[in-house]
């Protein structure tokens, strides 16, 4: 099940959490690139939880941005404009999703912001899966790194896993 607010708590559980205003599909690809992470985040899990945050101008500049992100299963949560505001709704999220998710579960961060290195810290605590979704590998907290630039193909990601 997808976004069930009573799956968090289910073993196998995926959280994906991505910050949209950080790593932002191009407009012709929104979709494919929704349901590349959404079939990523199926490869580790059973039951997803697909959260993506974004201020309003980030979903204004691509009109298709929020329809091809919900028709991909992701909750798309618009935050206002305030410096910052998406990180703090995205650490939050994952935070409570934390507090809930039994063993197993993968966290699954879509984002190249140094800033969530705390909150992959305290999921590697908890014996949380982390893997990051990034343009550059930053996250020596990831368990997984798997590039930014592959999720904008039909390619299921293999082979560009670094174990910390």
């Amino acid at each position: 099940g997808i976004n069930s607010p009573f799956m968090a708590a289910r073993r196998g559980g995926v959280g994906v959490f991505w910050d949209v205003d950080n790593e932002q599909p191009h407009q012709q690809n929104s979709l494919v690139v929704a349901q590349a992470l959404a079939s990523t985040a199926a490869h580790r899990g059973q039951f997803l939880q697909l959260h993506a945050f974004a201020n309003p101008q980030t979903l204004f500049r691509s009109g298709q941005l929020q329809p091809s992100l919900e028709a991909a299963g992701f909750t798309v949560i618009r935050t206002n404009s305030a410096y910052g505001a998406v990180d703090l709704a995205l650490s939050s999220a994952a935070r409570a999703w934390l507090r809930q998710v039994m063993q197993p579960a993968t966290l699954m961060l879509v984002s190249s912001d140094r800033g969530f290195t705390p909150l992959l810290r305290q999921a590697r605590r908890r014996g949380v899966h982390v893997l990051v979704v990034s343009t550059w590998k930053w996250a020596v907290n990831a368990h997984e790194h798997l590039p930014w630039a592959h999720m904008h193909t039909v390619w299921e990601p293999k082979g560009w896993r670094s174990s910390r």
